[in-house]
């Protein structure tokens, strides 16, 4: 392939690549609004659930610190979405964002690994959100956490110090939202290819470039 062909292969692939990252940043938005309501309701049959779980500890608060149990999770349940929105809006949680590839690497392993990434750091977020539940049940003395819990505890420390729901615990993701991250997963696996092939074309072109120029020199 000529240089002139080169070229138009890389502006051609980078106008795809370009369409590709618009996708997901709209499929970004509607997952993250997809979340919102979701994480409101887990908010609140977790905390729930655990009044009913523990019903000795439940009478052993007493009235007056239920009460003001129940005004920290009507609070958080006011503020989810604003709380949601916060969260989500780190790049971390999406993939796509800068999206990198490795020549010097196998580009199915890489494809493979970023698939399964992507619905995780997904899901990672979504724990961070449930640990605002786990907050208010620890501080209410319903769970634990700290340095003497168990890697498998239900609430977690995370790297930043923040409480999150564990490894080894899970909620069932609504049909919506999974179907939503499928899409997501798809466009990640058009993102990769696109890439790779985008950065193994520039290189070549580059390379042919510089070839023609030690010829001319």
């Amino acid at each position: 392939m000529n240089i002139v062909s080169m070229k138009e292969v890389v502006e051609a692939t980078t106008h795809d690549k370009i369409e590709i990252e618009r996708d997901l940043d709209a499929m970004r938005r509607k997952i993250k609004e997809a979340i919102k309501p979701f994480i409101k309701v887990e908010l609140h049959n977790t905390i729930e659930s655990e009044i009913k779980e523990f019903p000795e500890h439940t009478m052993f608060l007493g009235l007056e610190k239920l009460k003001t149990m129940k005004e920290a999770m009507v609070y958080l349940l006011y503020n989810s979405y604003d709380i949601t929105e916060m969260v989500l809006s780190k790049d971390y949680y999406w993939i796509h964002v800068n999206y990198q590839v490795d020549l010097n690497r196998d580009s199915y392993e890489q494809k493979y690994k970023s698939k399964r990434a992507a619905k995780e750091r997904i899901i990672a977020g979504m724990k961070v959100l449930m640990g605002y539940a786990g907050k208010i049940l620890i501080d209410y003395g319903f769970e634990t956490i700290g340095e003497n819990c168990s890697l498998t505890s239900k609430w977690q420390l995370d790297a930043k110090g923040e409480i999150i729901l564990g490894d080894n615990f899970s909620f069932r993701i609504p049909r919506n939202i999974d179907d939503m991250i499928v899409e997501y997963i798809g466009l990640v696996d058009q993102l990769h290819d696109k890439t790779y092939k985008l950065m193994a074309m520039t290189m070549e072109l580059n390379q042919q470039e510089a070839i023609r120029l030690w010829k001319e020199a």
